[in-house]
C-alpha cells in the first residue's frame, strides 16, 4: 500500500511516518512538507497511490480551497485530513472539499489506523459531530460561502459562478439563515473559519 503523507512538522511527519510503517508491513510512506511538492508527486504519475494523509494547515494548502483543488488532481485517490482544527464546521467544510475522511490531530493512535483502514477499504471516516447547519449547505451554497470568504462582491461570485446577482443575493439570504449570522461581514468571517483559512 502506497501511501503519501504531506505535513509541515517534521517531528509530526517523521513519527507519523514511522509509526505507520511499523504498524503494517505492507505500508511504503513518502512524505512531503507542503502542497507544492505534494501536486509535483500527484502530477508526475511515478508513484501509484492508494491514499493520501494530509495536514490542511500547511504552506501553499490554503484550507479547503487547496484541499478541493487536491481532491480534484488525485482523481480517486481516497484523501484523510489529519489536522489540528477539529471545529465541526471544519471538519465538514473538508468533506464538501471532497476528503474521504478526517481525524483531529489530537486523537488516539488507534483512532487514526480506523480512519486509514475505512479509506483503504473504499469507505468514509468523519467525527458525528457535524453541525446541522453545515451538512444543510448545498454545493452551491458552499461555493458561493467560499467565495464570500475570499471577499468577492455579488457582482463578481455572479461572474465566476455563472449566475444573476439576484439569485447570489438569495443564496447569501439562505446561507445567513443557515450559518446564524445577520450579514455578509458576519459570514465571511465565519466561512474563513470554517474553510481554515484564519
Amino acid at each position: 500500500m502506497n501511501i503519501v503523507l504531506a505535513d509541515d512538522h517534521g517531528l509530526f511527519l517523521e513519527s507519523m511516518r514511522l509509526w505507520l510503517e511499523q504498524h503494517n508491513a505492507h505500508f511504503q510512506v513518502s512524505t512531503v512538507r507542503n502542497y507544492a511538492d505534494l501536486r509535483e508527486l500527484l502530477g508526475n504519475g511515478a508513484m501509484e497511490l492508494d491514499l493520501i494523509i494530509t495536514d490542511l494547515l500547511m504552506p501553499g494548502m490554503n484550507g479547503t480551497q487547496g484541499l478541493a483543488r487536491l481532491c480534484a488532481l488525485a482523481h480517486g485517490i481516497p484523501v484523510l485530513v489529519v489536522s489540528g482544527l477539529d471545529e465541526a464546521d471544519s471538519i465538514q467544510a473538508c468533506r464538501h472539499a471532497g476528503a474521504a475522511g478526517f481525524v483531529p490531530k489530537s486523537a488516539e493512535a488507534e483512532h487514526i489506523l480506523k480512519a486509514i483502514e475505512r479509506l483503504l477499504a473504499g469507505r468514509q471516516f468523519f467525527p458525528s459531530n457535524t453541525p446541522a447547519h453545515m451538512e444543510t449547505l448545498s454545493p452551491r451554497q458552499c461555493s458561493i460561502l467560499q467565495a464570500l470568504s475570499q471577499g468577492l462582491s455579488n457582482r463578481e461570485i455572479a461572474q465566476e459562478l455563472a449566475l444573476s446577482e439576484g439569485t447570489v443575493k438569495q443564496y447569501l439570504n439562505e446561507i445567513y439563515s443557515k450559518l446564524g449570522v445577520n450579514n455578509r461581514t458576519q459570514a465571511s468571517l465565519r466561512a474563513r473559519r470554517i474553510l481554515g483559512m484564519e
